[in-house]
């Protein structure tokens, strides 16, 4: 018997500057990764980012000068704007059906930008996250402990 691809579960492993898909293809195959379902997101050095020393302002109340805040980090908006960028690959691989289900392994701060970035779709499409930076660990791995917890 095979399954349906839309019955499939995929499972996003992502941090910051890197992600990956896994999925089984069937019940009685291993999980692995999907080919062409791994990305990199280069988080460049903050000089390379911001070239300018911020612009400074003098206190009222004393001759000291501080920074003024331009209010935006530039790390955190690339690791926001690779978020966006999954999530997007997310909304197109589920309007095509391809999985049903998905689980999200990445650290507090990914899985919050993630939050915001999916669609409602796809989050409908959630059925787990953990709050955990499994990118460098094997398949394996990730198989085993998503095992421990019935989740595949």
């Amino acid at each position: 018997m095979t399954s349906r691809k839309d019955d499939r579960t995929w499972v996003l492993v992502a941090d910051a500057g890197r992600a990956r898909i896994l999925a089984r293809e069937s019940p009685d195959k291993r999980l692995a990764a999907l080919p062409g379902m791994s990305f990199t997101h280069d988080l460049p050095k903050t000089h390379d980012l911001v070239r300018d020393r911020q612009p400074r302002s003098f206190e009222s109340a004393s001759p000291m000068r501080h920074p003024i805040s331009k209010g935006v980090d530039p790390h955190r908006a690339e690791k926001t704007k690779f978020a966006v960028e999954l999530a997007a690959k997310l909304d197109a691989e589920l309007a095509n059906r391809a999985f049903g289900a998905l689980i999200i392994i990445a650290p507090a701060q990914m899985l919050g930008d993630l939050r915001a970035a999916l669609s409602a779709p796809v989050r409908n499409a959630v059925k787990l996250e953990l709050n955990l930076d499994l990118t460098k660990a094997p398949d394996a791995e990730i198989a085993a402990r998503l095992k421990d917890l019935h989740a595949v």
